[in-house]
């Protein structure tokens, strides 16, 4: 069933069906994708993601792309895509803060699923993830490349809540033959940065990391907890990588030059980092969340040494400024 979806965005429509995704604006916009058809920088009004089946070989993409498009009716120059991906599934997370809206197209296949770095080279499979980031603003090519790397690290950070593995079973940061497309309007002041702390790639993320959360909760609704079609099954971790605990304890304090003792409950976050040699010192970072008694975040650290085969290990604690506020009497 052919559907089409809002993208809030004047001018820019979105299309999805079984056949494929895709977008179509009455103004060219300004892309920079690592598509089969139109990859790199470019000029196009519309973007193809055509569906493959599971055994298309990859042959002569840019032939099957090119008369797909004419037969939705594209023409001139466009932006195409292949996925073995369920398109019909595919969704649509647009947002909007200061004048600026970004909307994520994205479809998900998790039958290809790689971890960057640890699977090695095979040949590549079609089930894949694609980002269509279409950008109500002016981006020069650099700040796009800003908006691509943000995606991408948006994408691995909503596939790792979900403990989305490789059929190694590593982490998946993303699959193998992923593909992103950033389409600008070209509207508004030019914008020649385009990193995390801007509001544009702000956007960037928050689509992205929407629209992959959505694709793996409605696969897990379709499909239920268990992988189909050797897909992997995305199951959602616990929110808080931190382990988060709550107590009582005394907090030493200074007033008028004397040592005092004030009770305040206090909820601390901690996590570690460290590398195994012999003895490995692990760093471990407290934060203590303010409360009343305790206006007063502060951070404090603790190493600790881990006792291995190699060799006996010590350990050593580092004092912990308190947070507690006394008051004089």
């Amino acid at each position: 069933m052919t559907e089409a979806r809002d993208t809030t965005i004047p001018g820019i429509a979105v299309v999805i069906d079984e056949k494929a995704v895709r977008v179509t604006s009455v103004q060219p916009l300004a892309v920079l994708s690592s598509a089969v058809v139109g990859g790199g920088l470019c000029s196009a009004r519309d973007i193809v993601n055509m569906h493959v089946d599971k055994d298309y070989d990859g042959g002569r993409p840019e032939d099957v792309l090119a008369t797909f498009a004419v037969s939705c009716g594209v023409g001139g120059a466009f932006v195409g895509l292949m996925t073995a991906a369920a398109t019909e599934h595919a969704c649509v997370e647009a947002e909007s803060r200061g004048g600026v809206t970004v909307a994520a197209v994205v479809s998900a296949g998790l039958s290809n699923t790689s971890s960057a770095g640890i699977t090695p080279p095979l040949t590549a499979a079609p089930g894949t993830i694609d980002a269509i980031l279409l950008v109500d603003a002016a981006l020069t090519p650099s700040a796009m490349v800003n908006a691509v790397i943000t995606a991408t690290e948006a994408k691995t950070m909503a596939l790792a809540e979900w403990d989305v593995r490789t059929p190694q079973g590593d982490p998946a940061s993303g699959t193998s033959t992923a593909a992103v497309v950033v389409a600008c309007t070209q509207r508004g002041t030019g914008l020649s940065y385009a990193g995390p702390a801007t509001t544009v790639v702000w956007l960037v993320a928050r689509t992205v990391r929407a629209a992959i959360t959505r694709l793996c909760r409605e696969k897990v609704a379709r499909d239920g907890a268990g992988a189909s079609a050797g897909e992997s099954a995305p199951r959602r971790r616990p929110q808080a990588s931190l382990s988060s605990t709550s107590s009582i304890q005394p907090a030493p304090a200074m007033a008028r030059g004397k040592p005092q003792v004030v009770i305040a409950s206090r909820a601390t976050c901690r996590t570690s980092s460290g590398v195994a040699p012999a003895a490995i010192a692990f760093l471990t970072l407290e934060r203590t969340e303010p409360s009343a008694a305790a206006p007063m975040a502060r951070p404090s650290f603790t190493r600790r040494a881990v006792r291995s085969s190699s060799g006996p290990a010590t350990s050593t604690a580092s004092p912990k400024p308190s947070n507690a506020v006394a008051t004089p009497g």
